[in-house]
């Protein structure tokens, strides 16, 4: 893979909305790792929603763009820093990944 992973990032999805920094736990980031230009991640656990925040809204339990348990997730450090999540139902979602010192459009061409 083009790129180098500089740090590995864990996101606990819960039932209020928020920014993959908001949910990190247990020592992981929560901001951008410096030089970081992209996050690719799979989800875990159990499906979420996702909405980027400009125009202000959140998603909620059944608004939003739907993420299925097992997708991977790419995104620019903008979009990770901009995008809020939620889950859909009683379980929590867990995102894992890397944030790699590289733009999406290379990574996205070597995964």
């Amino acid at each position: 893979m083009a790129g180098n992973p500089i740090a590995f990032h864990v996101a606990t999805i819960t039932d209020t909305a928020g920014t993959m920094f908001d949910r990190a736990g247990g020592g992981f980031n929560t901001s951008p790792p410096s030089g970081a230009k992209s996050f690719s991640g799979r989800l875990t656990t159990a499906d979420i929603r996702w909405r980027k925040d400009e125009d202000g809204t959140s998603p909620t339990a059944s608004v939003g763009q739907t993420i299925i348990t097992g997708e991977q997730i790419h995104m620019t450090i903008t979009e990770v820093s901009h995008t809020e999540f939620i889950r859909t139902g009683s379980t929590s979602g867990v995102i894992e990944g890397h944030f790699y010192d590289v733009p999406l459009e290379e990574l996205r061409g070597r995964l």
